[in-house]
């Protein structure tokens, strides 16, 4: 199993990656009874968003009368919350662009750039069809390239080369150019939305695709990276419904996304299609590399159109991109219809909806009861570690440090064995953490920056207690 980078930057609970497995069995001549290291009274909880009634995003002008479709990127750029979303005009798609300060109240500015019935007063992006059946378009800002190309579009395209991917690229997110030559970046198998992305980690172009198996028709989820953002080789299949589905679901759309700030963690609120039902709603899943996923919900969805919805919604899919509005609060973004995916008849167009999340609150580490734990051993880099937390009634979080290395300290018993924990940095000398923070420090009596540079083990104690994430610096 890889050794993921615990101890670094912002580490949040994926999986039980960083959790010392402790040893329940006699081991080393320990004659042990209940365990050394044993975590016990926790586990890993998946959290569903608040979804809002009220669109964020209404169509209210005369090119948007086919209505916002699903294939919608939201994302921050220099302070500024940027949107691009799809159109559907009468014989062709269009890109139309807004602006908001809070995620919530947006605004379409007249840009000037594209003529729609004689006019260039309008929203409208500057953006050649490729003609055809386009759509999917995912922007994404590359932090690699010079400024001429420092925004990225993928989008789909089935007018030169069937089930194709397609770049382009832009100064400012608002003025596209085709690449060069206008050839595929990846002859693929999907449509809708596929999401490319810039992975500082790789230093490559990734894009997860909405996969379409030749055979089966049965839809999943592909990836494909690359150094060179204008050839991609073959994607492969990543993601796929299991056994433990039932026969007729389909991955639909993936939205894709790093988990905001995080060390080694990916996101995907993926659509998933039922034929028979001729809905669909969104699921959750998780990873630490973006190759390897999992669903903490199961069957569960993370989004529906049931009783946790305000309105009796048949279609749901989730839009690329995660926003931070406001302090401890996320954004996420949904495009929901009240018909089924294939439903025929008259359609009403679909209302782009806005889904909150707490800061990290996608998954935590719970105990609903006493817990404790142990994180896998790491070198101290830095002086200040953090938590986002909630507790409740009675509620709390207490963490001691130990020597990884053998260190002689002071010690504690754990299951009648003694584990050496550094002075001064025992559960009695760390201040009881209670409450609802998003970033409260660790303080013991101890002074952190003495331990820099040692390896540790971070020893918590819970109690009623939902912990989000742990800050390193």
């Amino acid at each position: 199993m890889r050794h993921y980078q615990f101890g670094k930057g912002k580490w949040v609970f994926v999986d039980w990656c960083g959790i010392f497995a402790g040893y329940g069995t006699d081991t080393g001549g320990r004659n042990l009874t209940h365990g050394f290291l044993m975590p016990r009274g926790i586990e890993l909880v998946p959290h569903k968003p608040r979804v809002e009634e009220t669109p964020v995003l209404v169509p209210e002008h005369s090119w948007e009368k086919g209505g916002i479709h699903c294939w919608n990127t939201f994302l921050e750029d220099h302070g500024k919350f940027r949107c691009w979303y799809h159109i559907c005009l009468p014989n062709d798609v269009a890109l139309g662009y807004a602006e908001s300060k809070d995620g919530v109240r947006w605004t379409k500015p007249m840009l000037g750039l594209k003529e729609f019935k004689g006019s260039k007063k309008n929203n409208l992006v500057d953006f050649e069809s490729r003609g055809g059946t386009e759509q999917g378009h995912t922007v994404f800002i590359d932090p690699s390239a010079p400024e001429s190309e420092r925004y990225k579009m993928v989008s789909c395209c089935d007018a030169k080369d069937a089930f194709a991917l397609f770049g382009a690229t832009s100064p400012d997110g608002l003025r596209w150019k085709h690449l060069p030559g206008d050839k595929p970046i990846l002859v693929n198998r999907s449509d809708t939305q596929s999401i490319g992305a810039y992975d500082e980690d790789l230093k490559k172009y990734v894009i997860f695709t909405r996969q379409a198996d030749n055979f089966e028709a049965r839809r999943g989820i592909n990836r494909a990276e690359s150094a060179d953002f204008r050839n991609f080789p073959p994607s492969e299949p990543i993601f796929e419904s299991t056994p433990l589905d039932p026969p007729d679901w389909d991955y639909y759309t993936n939205g894709y996304s790093r988990w905001p700030g995080a060390t080694d963690a990916h996101l995907m609120r993926f659509s998933i299609y039922h034929r028979s039902a001729d809905t669909v709603d969104v699921h959750l899943a998780l990873s630490r590399d973006g190759k390897r996923w999992h669903r903490p919900m199961g069957r569960a969805p993370w989004i529906d159109g049931g009783p946790s919805h305000p309105a009796p919604f048949k279609s749901i899919y989730a839009a690329a991109g995660i926003l931070a509005p406001a302090p401890g609060e996320w954004s996420t973004y949904i495009c929901a219809f009240p018909q089924g995916h294939n439903e025929k008849g008259k359609r009403e167009p679909g209302k782009i909806l806005r889904a909150v999340s707490r800061e990290d609150g996608f998954m935590s580490l719970t105990a609903a009861d006493r817990g404790e734990f142990w994180t896998n051993p790491f070198k101290l880099e830095s002086a200040a570690i953090k938590l986002n937390i909630k507790t409740g009634y009675s509620g709390y979080v207490r963490c001691a440090l130990l020597s990884a290395a053998g260190e002689k300290t002071g010690t504690a018993m754990v299951a009648g064995h003694p584990v050496p924990v550094f002075l001064s940095f025992t559960m009695e000398d760390c201040a009881v953490v209670k409450g609802d923070h998003v970033d409260v420090p660790l303080a013991w009596n101890g002074n952190l920056k003495k331990l820099i540079g040692k390896e540790v083990q971070l020893h918590f104690d819970l109690f009623n207690a939902d912990l989000y994430s742990i800050k390193f610096g």
